[in-house]
């Protein structure tokens, strides 16, 4: 009896040590995902900012009734443009569904040619070290594109959100 009892206490006390540790990581991930989401919202604020300064703004400052006008614009903006990115999403999803078996059917052909024919694909060849530099180069600068693309998209769509509730304004 002493020990089933002393057995079930070590594994309710495993247990408890593999639950507290889960929510510790899951809380991890939960308070990541807020300041992320904190950081895209100043992002948007500040962009917007600097939209409206740069296309908008005339004369000297910003008074009160026109600083609650711009502040509603913004906040509107922002829904807005998520919405807008969810829209470019779906439809470049779509787009890559319709695309994706094409361009491998036409990649399966390439490397092998049609059937019956011997295959196209020239052998490779090694490349200098200037040339071995040069891809890599153009490797990374086009990872580097590929990872602000999402920034710039984010940022067209404030634009946009946000100068067609401006325009909007009486």
């Amino acid at each position: 009896v002493g020990g089933d009892l002393m057995r079930a206490a070590v594994d309710a006390s495993l247990a408890a040590a593999v639950w507290r540790r889960a929510w510790r990581r899951a809380a991890a991930a939960l308070r990541l995902a807020r300041r992320a989401d904190e950081f895209a919202v100043t992002f948007a604020w500040a962009t917007l900012f600097d939209h409206y300064c740069a296309r908008h703004h005339v004369g000297l400052g910003v008074d009160l009734p026109r600083a609650r006008e711009l502040r509603a614009a913004m906040a509107s903006s922002v829904s807005a443009a998520r919405r807008g990115l969810v829209r470019r999403a779906l439809r470049a999803s779509g787009g890559m569904i319709v695309a994706t078996p094409r361009a491998l059917l036409e990649t399966v052909q390439r490397r092998i040619g049609p059937p019956g024919e011997a295959s196209s694909r020239p052998p490779a060849k090694a490349l200098a070290p200037d040339e071995a530099r040069a891809a890599r180069a153009s490797r990374a600068q086009a990872a580097a594109e590929a990872l602000a693309a999402p920034v710039r998209l984010w940022g067209e769509e404030l634009a946009i959100a946000f100068d067609a509730r401006w325009t909007r304004e009486p």
